[in-house]
């Protein structure tokens, strides 16, 4: 593809980039009540507007940037399955933290037990997300299979928390 049909490609998108900041800008200054009742007058009203329409376009800005690094030929792509490791090395740390808020539950510190589970807990659950993203790439790659590893440390530890919690009764 020449410079000339990127370039025509990327046009209309522009255009209706273009058009969706007038617009926003538009209904930003309609929502100010200005003109209206002196009584209605928020300027905070237009500041929602324009954030809102800012990150649309902000978001969808990086959908195109996203879009076109993987329509770009991958000289160097990686052999490595980067959700793979990623979920092993979050389901780890989550095991870690776990240990030491059990450490710190014995000592009966409740705040900072419910402040290392609450991280403990969003770990693992990160861990699982991006186990499932690397299952589910269709290249094969190495460590795609640690989602799965991950997903068996994920299980022990919920058996291990309901074990714990039906034994301290």
């Amino acid at each position: 593809m020449s410079a000339d049909e990127i370039a025509t490609r990327r046009d209309p998108i522009r255009l209706i980039m273009a058009g969706l900041v007038i617009w926003g800008l538009y209904v930003a200054v309609g929502v100010t009540g200005l003109g209206v009742q002196s009584s209605l007058f928020d300027p905070r009203k237009s500041l929602i507007v324009v954030v809102a329409v800012g990150l649309f376009l902000g978001l969808w800005g990086l959908a195109l940037l996203a879009a076109k690094k993987r329509s770009a030929p991958a000289a160097h792509a990686s052999r490595w399955s980067k959700p793979g490791i990623t979920s092993l090395g979050l389901v780890l740390l989550g095991f870690v933290v776990w240990q030491v808020a059990i450490a710190a539950w014995q000592q009966a510190t409740t705040r900072t037990v419910t402040i290392l589970g609450w991280l403990a807990a969003l770990s693992m659950l990160a861990s699982l997300v991006a186990a499932l993203i690397g299952l589910s790439d269709p290249q094969s790659r190495r460590g795609k299979l640690l989602g799965l590893i991950t997903m068996a440390f994920v299980g022990l530890a919920i058996t291990g928390f309901f074990a714990r919690m039906s034994g301290a009764r």
